[in-house]
C-alpha cells in the first residue's frame, strides 16, 4: 500500500485528491494538509511514502516545503502546479522532487505518476521539460525565483471540477 500525505490550500481539491487516491487499491491518503507547514510537520509525523505537495499555498509553499523535506528524506515529493512557471521547475529539483504535474492533467496521469515515482523514477511534465530543452543554456536553468510570483491569484476551479466528475464516474453516480 503506498501511503500518502496531500498538501493542498484549497479544501474542495484537497478533499477530491483525497477521494481520488483513496479509491485506488495500491494508495491510502494517511494524511490533508491545506497549507506547506502543517504537511511539513505530518510528513514527520506520519512518515508516508509520497506527498502530493501543491506549489502555492500559504505559510510555507510547497518549494520551501519540499525543500525542508529533503534534508530528512522521509518520502518522495511530486509537486502539482496549476502554471508552469520559468524558475518554479528549476527549483523543485533542485530540491529533489520527484515530480512536477500541472493541475489540469487528467487524473489518472497523477495515480500513474505516483506507482512510477514509486518504482523509482521521475515524472515531469512534458511542458517543463520542452522549456528546459529550448533552453540554450544549461539544463534546468531557469529565472531567478521570487516568493511574490507565489502570491499570483489562479483558478483550480476547472481541474476541481475534473476531478469531482472522475471520482463520480468512479462511484457510478450522476455526473449532473
Amino acid at each position: 500500500m503506498i501511503r500518502i500525505v496531500i498538501a493542498e490550500e484549497q479544501p474542495m481539491l484537497l478533499n477530491a485528491l483525497g477521494t481520488l487516491l483513496n479509491l485506488e487499491e495500491d494508495m491510502e491518503v494517511v494524511g490533508q494538509a491545506n497549507n506547506g507547514a502543517n504537511a511539513i510537520a505530518l510528513v514527520h509525523e506520519l512518515k508516508p511514502d509520497i506527498c502530493i505537495m501543491d506549489i502555492d499555498m500559504p505559510e510555507t509553499n510547497g518549494l520551501e516545503a519540499a525543500e525542508a523535506l529533503k534534508v530528512h528524506g522521509y518520502c518522495k515529493i511530486i509537486i502539482l502546479a496549476t502554471f508552469a512557471r520559468k524558475g518554479f521547475f528549476q527549483r523543485a529539483v533542485n530540491a529533489g522532487v520527484s515530480g512536477y504535474l500541472l493541475k489540469d492533467s487528467p487524473s489518472e496521469v497523477l495515480a500513474s505518476s505516483i506507482r512510477s515515482v514509486m518504482a523509482g523514477k521521475q515524472v515531469y511534465e512534458r511542458e517543463l521539460l520542452e522549456e528546459v530543452k529550448d533552453n540554450e543554456t544549461m539544463p534546468f536553468e531557469g529565472e531567478p525565483f521570487s516568493d511574490g510570483d507565489l502570491k499570483q491569484p489562479n483558478n483550480p476551479m476547472g481541474a476541481v471540477k475534473a476531478y469531482i466528475t472522475i471520482i463520480k464516474e468512479k462511484m457510478k453516480m450522476p455526473t449532473g
